[in-house]
């Protein structure tokens, strides 16, 4: 996954334990109450879109700003 496109997330604290499961690498925030700034290899756009929409509660894309809207 070295070579992959990395994307820019944010976390939502309650959250941190999608990184258990996924390639993500958190952050550390000023605040536990802060969104977690993390950041995720993905395969593809398609992927990473599915994936964020399945977590909208918990899961926010920073970058890539063309997949942010």
């Amino acid at each position: 996954m070295a070579d992959r496109a990395q994307a820019k997330l944010l976390i939502h604290p309650d959250a941190t334990w999608l990184a258990d499961y996924w390639d993500i690498e958190l952050e550390d925030a000023q605040s536990r109450d802060e969104w977690l700034p993390a950041t995720m290899r993905y395969g593809s756009d398609d992927w990473l879109v599915r994936y964020c929409l399945s977590q909208a509660d918990r899961v926010r894309i920073v970058e890539p700003a063309a997949l942010r809207s």
